[in-house]
């Protein structure tokens, strides 16, 4: 991947999609479903830094990408 602005992101996913949250919150990068609507009332009330991606996780019942995994889901959603 290498770019800083992802791999600074939190990384979620649904089993299917790929949602990234950047710092700063530019712009949510995933489909437009129900829950990239949530993801973005989540990261408009708080500030990037303090929000756990786990809490966000739990509540929008998805599942927090670590690190170590980014490479192998960024592959998968990323390539053409």
């Amino acid at each position: 991947m290498g770019d800083p602005i992802l791999d600074n992101g939190h990384w979620f996913t649904d089993g299917l999609n790929l949602f990234i949250v950047p710092p700063g919150v530019e712009e949510i990068i995933g489909p437009d479903q129900p829950v990239l609507h949530e993801l973005n009332a989540i990261y408009r009330e708080g500030q990037f830094d303090q929000i756990s991606p786990d809490s966000v996780a739990a509540k929008c019942g998805l599942e927090v990408i670590p690190s170590m995994l980014r490479r192998k889901f960024g592959q998968r959603y990323f390539s053409a």
